[in-house]
């Protein structure tokens, strides 16, 4: 009896090593590791594992945690903090005060740099591109170093407020070089590492690993601090890399078969045809109508609208008219919730702004308020697309969300606007458009 309970203390001491480890590995794999380490601790007549043991699995454990699903959520997180960082920004909340430009900088500066670099390496541990000593330490590495980044910048703003005020810096402001050489250095070490461990298992010579390593990590690190700094081009990155591990991971899901109902006859018969190119032609007038005005508008009216009425009005009609472009396209295709759903809110979000543009210059309004309440709805059908036919799926509602978020806060409105001419082009896409009748 006390030699079962002692085989039984020493074989969960080994065992407790095992904590460091996701579930799933130990589902997988614990039972063999464990076995391994006694077969070795009996070898060698132990019957503790040894401190290179404990650090093996230490290692390897919280290695083996980042995953695609860490990734995933370390891209959530930038992400959301590039979005905040934007908002502030274009808002104006950035500029109410010190706290606010602070925060805005910690978030854009520090935050979103430091989940990329997570879920970027994250993503390698899980695809075995890197070590798992070398993950968690860049990991480590790189968080000092965008607080130093943070920092640099802060310090930077003073002494430039400073100067511009024509008196002495303060030690902060004087520190800016030293702030911004650690945050280099650091950064660089960080990438620097990764790509070591990246290369270590090619025939490349050590020296030129090192080389290449080196000169990666200093060339990385001062390129992303000029494009993460402005908070849009966070927003931009944090959503690719994003849409990098949400996919990929999405990929690794089982999958059930799902056979799609046949669509009925009647969604493309010759009168759905006729009725959708009808409402084609109808939006291309529009369209045509929006040229004119923006064009010659002040001539049109008889200088009742000047130039900027008349190109605020044609910008209207445009939009409107890409408005209707999308109802078209809408009856010309089969019937179906998520497509009549999400066209449905895509017209709603450009006549929205259709009105807000001809409506904005009749009082004084929030335009970024107004421009994240007209892009709201595309924002849901972004979401609504993206999730798609799987509800179940974690990663799709992720991304879903993160991209209508991004949409509505950071490009809805701008990019209604960027496009607005183009849409009489697309309404007359739609009306001459062949239709065809599956088989």
């Amino acid at each position: 009896m006390t030699a079962l309970t002692t085989t039984s203390a020493r074989e969960q001491e080994f065992r407790s090593l095992l904590r460091w480890y996701p579930p799933s590995w130990r589902a997988a794999h614990g039972d063999a590791l464990v076995g391994a380490l006694l077969d070795a601790a009996d070898a060698e007549g132990r019957a503790h594992p040894t401190r290179a043991e404990r650090r093996s699995a230490i290692v390897q454990g919280l290695g083996a945690r980042l995953d695609d699903r860490v990734a995933m959520w370390a891209a959530a997180a930038a992400t959301v903090a590039s979005l905040l960082a934007a908002v502030g920004l274009f808002t104006g909340l950035s500029w109410s005060g010190d706290g606010a430009v602070a925060a805005t900088v910690w978030l854009s500066v520090a935050v979103t740099p430091w989940f990329l670099f997570l879920a970027l390496v994250a993503w390698l541990r899980a695809r075995a591109r890197v070590g798992s000593g070398a993950a968690l330490l860049s990991i480590a590495i790189c968080a000092p170093g965008v607080a130093f980044a943070a920092l640099a910048h802060l310090s930077w703003g003073e002494g430039f407020d400073a100067a511009d005020e024509r008196v002495a810096p303060s030690a902060f402001a004087a520190a800016f070089p030293w702030l911004a050489l650690a945050a280099w250095v650091l950064g660089a070490a960080a990438v620097a590492i990764v790509v070591l461990s990246m290369l270590s298992a090619t025939s490349v010579p050590g020296a030129l690993r090192l080389t290449v390593a080196v000169a990666a990590g200093g060339v990385t690190a001062i390129a992303s601090s000029l494009i993460l700094r402005a908070p849009l081009s966070g927003v931009i990155v944090s959503l690719g890399v994003l849409a990098l591990t949400a996919m990929t991971a999405a990929r690794r899901e089982p999958r059930a078969t799902v056979i799609p109902a046949p669509a009925p006859d009647a969604a493309r018969s010759p009168a759905r045809r006729r009725t959708a190119r009808a409402v084609a032609w109808a939006g291309v007038v529009v369209g045509i109508a929006g040229y004119a005005v923006a064009i010659a508008g002040s001539a049109l009216t008889s200088g009742a609208l000047d130039g900027t009425e008349s190109m605020r009005t044609g910008v209207s009609l445009c939009l409107a008219s890409g408005a209707i472009a999308l109802v078209a396209f809408a009856i010309a295709r089969p019937a179906s919730q998520r497509l009549w759903g999400a066209v449905a809110l895509c017209a709603l979000t450009l006549a929205l702004n259709a009105l807000a543009m001809g409506a904005l210059h009749l009082q004084p309004v929030n335009q970024a308020a107004v421009g994240i309440a007209v892009s709201l709805p595309a924002g849901i059908a972004i979401a609504w697309l993206i999730v798609g036919r799987r509800p179940d799926s974690l990663p799709r509602w992720i991304i879903a969300v993160a991209a209508g978020l991004a949409f509505v806060l950071a490009l809805g409105a701008m990019l209604a606007l960027v496009l607005a001419l183009t849409m009489p082009i697309a309404a007359l896409a739609v009306a001459v458009w062949r239709y065809r009748t599956p088989a």
